[in-house]
C-alpha cells in the first residue's frame, strides 16, 4: 500500500512529482479490518451492548407507583341504591374484563352491597359512594345485592 500512494503522489505543475516524507510515528498501526467474505458479501456492523445496570439500579418500574403500565383496564360499572332498589337494576359488560363497581347510596341508612359470585362486598354510609374493584367474572348473571334496599344483575358476556 505504501509503495501504491509513493507512485501516486502530488504532481505540480511542472509535472514532476511532489516528494513525500512520512514519519513512523504517524504510519497506521494496524490495517482496518472488514468482516466481509471473499465471496463479496457486504460488510456488517455489530451494534455494542448496552451496560448492564448493576442489581441495586433502580427504574421507573422498582419506584413506588412503578410507570403506571401495571394497572388492569377497567370496565366503570357506576349503580345506586335508592328508595326503589338498585338502579339500574341490569347492567351488561364485557366477560373477562376487570371491574371498578361504584356504587351510590342514596338512602338515609347504610346497606351494605355485595356482589354475589365475585365474593366482594362494600358498606356504604347513607348518603355516600364507594367503588370495589372486581377481576374478570366469566361470562354469566351475577347479582348485586343490597340486602332489604334491593336487587340488581351484572351480566357478564
Amino acid at each position: 500500500m505504501a509503495v501504491a500512494l509513493a507512485a501516486c503522489g502530488d504532481e505540480e505543475e511542472g509535472g514532476a512529482p511532489a516528494e513525500r516524507s512520512e514519519s513512523p510515528s504517524l504510519a497506521p498501526t494496524a490495517e482496518p479490518t472488514s468482516t466481509s467474505t471473499a465471496e463479496g458479501d457486504p460488510p456488517t456492523a455489530t451494534v455494542p451492548r448496552a451496560p448492564t445496570p448493576p442489581p441495586d439500579a433502580t427504574g421507573p418500574e422498582e419506584e413506588p407507583g412503578g410507570a403506571g403500565d401495571e394497572e388492569a383496564v377497567r370496565t366503570r360499572v357506576r349503580v345506586a341504591v335508592d328508595g326503589e332498589g338498585i338502579t339500574p337494576p341490569r347492567v351488561e359488560i364485557p366477560a373477562f374484563l376487570a371491574l371498578r363497581i361504584t356504587v351510590r347510596n342514596d338512602l338515609p341508612r347504610r346497606v351494605r352491597v355485595a356482589l354475589r359470585g365475585a365474593h366482594r362486598a362494600v358498606r356504604i354510609p347513607a348518603r355516600s359512594t364507594r367503588s370495589f374493584d372486581v377481576d374478570g367474572l366469566q361470562r354469566g348473571e351475577y347479582a348485586i345485592d343490597a340486602g332489604g334496599a334491593g336487587r340488581g344483575t351484572l351480566v357478564a358476556g
